[in-house]
């Protein structure tokens, strides 16, 4: 797999991409507009509880009766469920996507920046540790399966150098936008992350 190939990859396997795509998917079903978005918010988060799916649709809503009856409709259309011994909704659509669902590094950087901020730390090229992932692993066993997917990422990145993406929350923070391979994630992301630049060693501080 080449440069163009890998990043082709990390692309479609974007949760970006992914969103986009459902999206497309949404507008042939012919529904109004708060039931696609609705589904468009089940089914970005598979399941959640109705405070979560409540709190993120109510400002489509003039009044709470309205959006319990497009709720009540989407249950009654199936085509969301209701679990009532888990109080949680679960879409029931089905997709192919089985891509990582978050953004990865771009291995050909871009040539549009929101601000010099972002353009410094994003043109600083970075690479994988090889000596941190093949002799450590991450020591939060708890997180098997997302420990699972960092490898995953990893394998695919290999050798080549990458870019990472940085934005701002409604703070003004700073946060880099991959998740699996993130220099501000546990200190096992941090150690497998290194500099692809070569700085000399002169002996002076």
């Amino acid at each position: 797999m080449n440069t163009h190939e890998l990043q082709e990859w990390i692309t479609t396997n974007s949760i970006q991409h992914y969103r986009k795509s459902l999206k497309e998917y949404l507008k042939t079903l012919n529904e109004t507009d708060s039931v696609t978005y609705i589904l468009y918010v089940l089914h970005t988060h598979k399941r959640c509880s109705p405070t979560v799916l409540f709190g993120s649709i109510a400002h489509r809503y003039i009044s709470e009766e309205e959006l319990l009856r497009d709720i009540n409709y989407c249950i009654d259309k199936q085509l969301i469920t209701w679990e009532p011994n888990k109080e949680i909704f679960i879409t029931v659509f089905q997709d192919d996507y089985k891509g990582y669902g978050y953004v990865l590094p771009d291995v050909i950087p871009q040539t549009v920046y929101r601000d010099d901020v972002q353009e410094i730390l994003y043109s600083n090229p970075l690479q994988l540790n090889p000596y941190v992932i093949n002799n450590f692993i991450e020591t939060k066993n708890t997180y098997s399966k997302y420990n699972h997917i960092c490898k995953k990422a990893y394998e695919k990145l290999g050798v080549n150098t990458f870019h990472i993406n940085y934005k701002y929350d409604y703070r003004g923070r700073m946060y880099a936008k991959a998740y699996y391979i993130n220099p501000q994630g546990t200190s096992y992301n941090k150690a497998c992350i290194q500099s692809a630049i070569d700085i000399p060693i002169t002996g002076e501080l």
